[in-house]
């Protein structure tokens, strides 16, 4: 961990909190997640403007598709420098992460009210050997339900060592 980044990360850390470790995503993951969006976005948009097959219409279809396609460009490049700006932080009393490009959003989750762990790998991340883990909290109240399913309070995403990030909390 460098001066920089330590000093960056101590504002949002209360100071009777000791920080252990510091981390944040990869980049290979971020680049391939970033290109894998593109690319599907970019096929979806393009086969559903080009298979209406409607040759008069063109002038109106390319405006849309230009249009749509911006649009969907400034939220990848967003996306993207969110997930370059995310820092994982685990101090000696829980987990923070903390993210933001404008403005900074921290989440906490204090280690005696993890209820579970779970590490979670999908298709980007067997791509690039990492991995995720998602943190559960047991509050009915903040729980976050998705098709019955509970949801984790708090992911930490793209890490290559997910499993001693997992031993670890």
């Amino acid at each position: 961990m460098n001066k920089g980044e330590n000093m960056h990360i101590e504002k949002y850390i209360p100071g009777n909190q000791t920080v252990l470790a510091v981390g944040r995503s990869d980049t290979a993951f971020g680049v391939v997640n970033f290109f894998m969006w593109g690319v599907i976005w970019l096929m979806v948009i393009g086969l559903g403007i080009w298979g209406i097959g409607v040759a008069d219409m063109w002038n109106i279809l390319a405006g849309w598709y230009f249009g749509i396609l911006g649009v969907f460009f400034v939220w990848l490049i967003y996306r993207f420098a969110r997930f370059k700006t995310t820092r994982y932080v685990m101090t000696n009393l829980g987990v923070y992460k903390i993210t933001g490009v404008l403005f900074k959003r921290v989440q906490y989750i204090r280690y005696d009210k993890i209820f579970r762990i779970k590490i979670i790998r999908g298709l980007i991340d067997i791509m690039c050997e990492t991995g995720a883990v998602g943190v559960f909290v047991k509050n009915p109240e903040t729980t976050k339900v998705k098709a019955g399913v509970a949801c984790p309070e708090l992911i930490i995403t793209g890490v290559h060592e997910y499993q001693q990030v997992y031993n670890f909390i």
